[in-house]
């Protein structure tokens, strides 16, 4: 920013976030708590400045959770499936439960094969109220082929969450993470946790699942915390004078 300038910041939380604190210049003798704000102007700015957000979890509505280290597997169903060239045996890895951690996946011994292991559980809502929301805690085995380390999660067959370890979430190297999806109303949720490796040789393709919590959103919080935000035009004029093509106006919705 040049120097007597103002500069603009929007903060966008991610679905199923919402802001909890803004922090302008922390830890020096001008610190601002901007408190769950979701626009913050730098005026006339001097000196170096810094801004930071954190964001927390919303609650869903009506939840119900499933936690692998009380609950186990109880009715959830596998499957796994290999293809390619086998150097060797090939066989299901769980499911099971270890240190409290549900586990499932693949042992394999493949030629740049690929593997895929699915398990599926269907929810039913007994107050018939049905949810939109589901949050996932786990972790995806590390894997030295990250963009074909993949993993995807469905609601009575639609794809509400797909992604390799080159994107956070999941990342890679086993990281702890959350994935929060919305889906269609409903009050029967079939949810199919899916993962595998393309190409894949060996020896394993683990998944750990810690907890899963299906909801209703959280209109109520959502509505207070969540404001359409216009972001007023930022002009950056390169050195011969002329403006940056790249200027543009945008709108955001911000928590």
């Amino acid at each position: 920013v040049r120097q007597g300038q103002s500069q603009t910041f929007t903060i966008t939380p991610d679905t199923g976030y919402a802001i909890e604190d803004v922090q302008i210049d922390a830890g020096t003798p001008n610190a601002i708590d901007a408190g769950a704000t979701s626009s913050y102007t730098f005026p006339n700015v001097q000196a170096d400045q810094t801004i930071s957000a954190t964001f927390n979890l919303i609650q869903p509505n009506n939840p119900m959770t499933w936690d692998w280290s009380s609950q186990g597997w109880g009715n959830w169903q596998y499957t796994w499936t290999v293809s390619g060239t086998q150097t060797g045996p090939n066989s299901p890895l769980g499911p099971e439960i270890d240190n409290g951690v549900g586990v499932f996946g693949t042992n394999t011994n493949l030629l740049a094969g690929s593997t895929e292991s699915d398990v599926t559980n269907t929810f039913t809502d007994p107050t018939g109220t049905g949810w939109n929301t589901l949050i996932f805690n786990g972790a995806l085995g590390a894997s030295d082929v990250p963009g074909g380390r993949w993993m995807t999660i469905t609601v009575n067959g639609q794809e509400v969450f797909g992604a390799t370890e080159l994107q956070t979430p999941p990342g890679d190297a086993d990281q702890p993470f959350t994935i929060v999806a919305s889906f269609p109303q409903t009050s029967s949720a079939m949810v199919t946790l899916s993962q595998g490796q393309d190409p894949a040789w060996g020896p394993d393709f683990p998944m750990y699942c810690n907890s899963l919590t299906i909801g209703e959103e959280n209109t109520q919080q959502m509505s207070t915390m969540t404001a359409l935000v216009s972001k007023p035009k930022i002009t950056f004029t390169i050195p011969d004078g002329s403006e940056w093509s790249g200027n543009k106006t945008t709108s955001k919705v911000g928590a």
